[in-house]
Formats: structure tokens, sequence, C-alpha cells
């Protein structure tokens, strides 16, 4: 079974970067994902919409207008991370993301996709109802206009 690639950049790892091999495709890849048509022009009188998701070992966070990304990002997950319950993993993917793209969000309406469906009603819910992570996690977000639905439910807001 291949290495994911952040487990190959530990100390104790070792790998040997074939430039023929791997160079190659990881240009690829980039010129790909960084050129137009993919990446768009961020427009602030777009609907703008956060996709924001969480794995075993990390978060991403992809920020969208007219179903085109405008920016990725993503981070690995702290080993004490890795021991948060999944809704506090998706939650605090929603938290990077929203941290992360403060600049096109911050004062303005933003949806947030989740594919974590607990998730959507725990933040319609009041602040004091949720267990203590989450509550810090959700005070970091009360400055921005969320409007936080599963995935399954795009037609929600448009």
């Amino acid at each position: 079974m291949a290495k994911p690639l952040r487990e190959l950049v530990k100390k104790d790892n070792e790998f040997v970067c074939d430039k023929e091999v791997h160079g190659q495709c990881l240009d690829q890849v980039k010129q790909v994902l960084t050129q137009a048509p993919v990446l768009k022009f961020f427009d602030p009188r777009k609907k703008t919409v956060l996709q924001c998701d969480a794995s075993m070992s990390g978060l991403g966070a992809c920020l969208m207008q007219d179903g085109y990304p405008v920016e990725y990002a993503s981070r690995a997950l702290t080993p004490t991370e890795t021991n948060y319950a999944l809704i506090e993993k998706e939650l605090l993917a929603i938290v990077f993301g929203v941290e992360r793209f403060e600049g096109y969000v911050y004062g303005r309406k933003t949806f947030i996709d989740t594919n974590h469906k607990p998730l959507a009603s725990v933040m319609k819910k009041s602040l004091l109802s949720a267990p203590k992570r989450l509550q810090r996690m959700l005070l970091r977000l009360q400055k921005f206009d969320l409007d936080v639905s599963y995935l399954g439910c795009r037609d929600a807001h448009g």
C-alpha cells in the first residue's frame, strides 16, 4: 500500500525522489490545478461558497464561486486533533477554512458546504447546547456571517 505524501516526509522515512517520475507528475498536477479554467479570480459581487472537509489526518477547504475554485487550502491534523471526534474534526475544518480565507469572507454572507449532516444542525442551535470543545470553535466563527448546510442540500442556497 502506498504511503500518503505526509508520511514520506517524516523523520525516519527514506524517500528517493526520481525527478523523471515524481517531478514530471507533480509539475503536471500543479499546472492543471493552478491555471484557468480551473482557478478563477475572486469577484466580491458573486456568491461565495466554502467547501470544507476533514479526514483522518488532515483538513481541507476550497473557496468557490460559480462552481469554480478560487483558492485551496489544507493542513495536517496535530497529534491531539487526530483524537477528536468526527464532528469536532469537521467543525475544525470549517474554522480552518473560514480563518484561512478571512480576507474573502469577512463582512459578506458566506455559504459553507459540509458533508457532515449533524454539523449543519449543530450550527443552527444555541451555543450553550454544544459540547465545550465545539463551543470554543463556534465562538471563533461568531464574527462571520455563515450559512452552513449539508452538501446534499446544495439547492437550499442556490
